[in-house]
């Protein structure tokens, strides 16, 4: 739906030329969705994603009937965009929190089935434009959402009632590191006074092997005078 949002806000009403500021509009309503994950990411991830994904759901049921309006329009997709502003965080704390791969790898599976999801939305809500016009675009969005809501219901090891915070570097573990990079760093003069010392011995055995080179050589040189 998002990707055909320009052509949707221009059909309610709004000027060709301010497609632009709507949709910075719009994005600016999606921070909003972040901080509120922010807050329920650990909390309550489970009910804060069902809430959201049943809100854009309703927001896409709501926008044919609010098409006349531009302001009307442009709100319940604020609304829609504020919630879909949530899930990013989410998905990617539940991919971390199911344990079944490194959190980088987590956050490149979830940016890919992002961008599949992105392409394949597109190409979709191309198909609808096409058989039925910008009106049922908005139906058709809430179809793919229900599927979402329905994983997200059956899926309760990644969503889950209640979550600990995701791991992060705390202030005891800078302390920790703080500490292991002193004792390292005061263990350098131990090892640079230990390297001098093999030195100094390696330079005293070379010099009594120089000078019993040299005495036997020397006593070698007389017997063969003699």
């Amino acid at each position: 739906m998002y990707t055909y949002v320009g052509p949707y806000v221009v059909d309610a009403g709004l000027d060709a030329g301010m497609v632009s500021g709507a949709l910075l509009v719009l994005g600016g309503t999606g921070v909003v969705g972040l901080w509120l994950a922010g807050l329920f990411v650990d909390r309550a991830p489970r009910q804060t994603l069902v809430v959201s994904i049943a809100a854009m759901a309703a927001a896409f049921v709501v926008m044919p009937f609010t098409h006349g309006s531009l302001a009307g329009t442009m709100l319940v997709a604020g609304v829609w965009m504020a919630a879909n502003g949530t899930t990013g965080t989410l998905f990617m704390a539940a991919a971390i929190r199911t344990g079944g791969v490194s959190p980088e790898i987590a956050g490149a599976l979830v940016n890919g089935a992002s961008n599949i999801g992105i392409a394949g939305g597109a190409a979709l809500g191309g198909q609808v434009l096409g058989l039925s016009g910008l009106q049922t675009l908005p139906f058709a969005g809430a179809v793919v959402l229900l599927g979402g809501l329905s994983v997200v219901v059956l899926a309760r090891r990644g969503f889950p009632v209640h979550a600990t915070a995701q791991p992060h570097l705390s202030t005891s573990s800078i302390e920790v590191l703080t500490s292991s990079l002193a004792v390292v760093t005061s263990s350098i003069p131990t090892v640079s006074r230990a390297i001098q010392t093999i030195t100094g011995s390696v330079a005293t055995v070379h010099r009594a092997a120089t000078g019993s080179i040299r005495t036997a050589t020397g006593s070698v040189g007389t017997v063969g005078e003699r």
